[in-house]
């Protein structure tokens, strides 16, 4: 438990009873799916199968992206400047200790760990700064590049999950200093794709 004070001890709690609640389930037509802001069951069911079907298949490109970029740091063996590993590690180590802080450990808790931090993510952190030089590179020699159009398609969708106006978002980044990085992401993605179109996939048994 995160507070140590109380963590590992018994309990006792005396609660009061005020109220049974039994949940009874709506019927499936097409009131409900109105409710829902669909024109009927009908309408709800077939969004409903599309959204799997969409959930299914970036699942199935995330896993042919995940094998794809192993077997590249597979068959390509190669140091990488220490500097680069550690910058990346620096970043893998902060967010893990983000996510557990905002979870409700410690920051004192979670500060104390970092050294076990670093050993668990060192080889990711070499993995991932590999992964970049390797993309790098098939970038370059395959001239993967980005156009002012995509960049301006990618601070739309931005905008559009953050609730944000386009002008806006374009001020934070360019304020903030990410334009760089949100064109060498964007040059990653397209390098991976171009891989993936240009790959052996099959399926396995």
């Amino acid at each position: 438990y995160p507070n140590k004070n109380v963590a590992g001890k018994k309990a006792v709690y005396h609660v009061k009873l005020k109220e049974i609640k039994v949940r009874r389930l709506p019927d499936l037509d097409d009131e409900f799916a109105k409710d829902l802001g669909k024109d009927s069951l009908e309408a709800l069911k077939n969004d409903i199968r599309e959204e799997l079907r969409t959930h299914i298949k970036r699942r199935i490109e995330q896993d042919m992206e995940l094998q794809l970029l192993t077997a590249l740091v597979g068959e390509n063996t190669f140091s990488v400047p220490r500097s680069f590993v550690d910058a990346e590690l620096r970043h893998l180590v902060e967010d893990a200790k983000a996510k557990l802080i905002e979870k409700g450990f410690k920051k004192e808790d979670v500060d104390s760990k970092e050294k076990e931090f670093e050993e668990r993510f060192r080889d990711d952190a070499v993995k991932r700064i590999k992964i970049l030089f390797i993309l790098d590179e098939i970038a370059r020699r395959e001239n993967v590049s980005v156009t002012e159009s995509e960049i301006e398609d990618a601070l739309n969708v931005v905008a559009s999950r953050t609730g944000q106006g386009l002008e806006k978002v374009k001020e934070y980044y360019k304020k903030e200093e990410l334009a760089d990085d949100l064109k060498e992401k964007l040059r990653e993605d397209k390098t991976i794709q171009f891989l993936l179109k240009e790959a052996d996939i099959r399926e396995g048994g």
